[in-house]
């Protein structure tokens, strides 16, 4: 959101000065139209880019088998613990690793 906030404002205020170009108002009417209307969409604006942003990032989430599988084994897991049986636990691989480099705790 802060990176798009003024290309987009710039690029609102650079359309709207080409088409305002060909009309015949008085040059101080044309800035301050385009300053109200620049300022007036800039939020909707970014919320068009925020949300095309988001599907896009769900799309990748949804394409990619990694993330697929480690969602199922998470959901499989909250089932079993809803059923309340004994057994298979979800591990994060990412966690396990990590937590298996970290040194010894240190009893004093």
């Amino acid at each position: 959101m802060v990176t798009c906030r003024d290309p987009l404002k710039m690029s609102l205020g650079n359309h709207l000065k080409e088409a305002l170009d060909q009309t015949a108002l008085p040059e101080k009417i044309k800035e301050n139209i385009i300053y109200v209307t620049s300022v007036d969409n800039l939020d909707f604006g970014c919320q068009l880019i925020k949300r095309a942003v988001i599907e896009k990032a769900l799309e990748d989430v949804y394409q990619d088998h990694q993330i697929q599988d480690t969602l199922a084994k998470k959901q499989k897991a909250r089932e079993k613990v809803h059923l309340k049986l004994q057994g298979e636990f979800y591990i994060d691989e990412g966690y396990k690793k990590m937590f298996e480099t970290l040194p010894p705790q240190v009893l004093f």
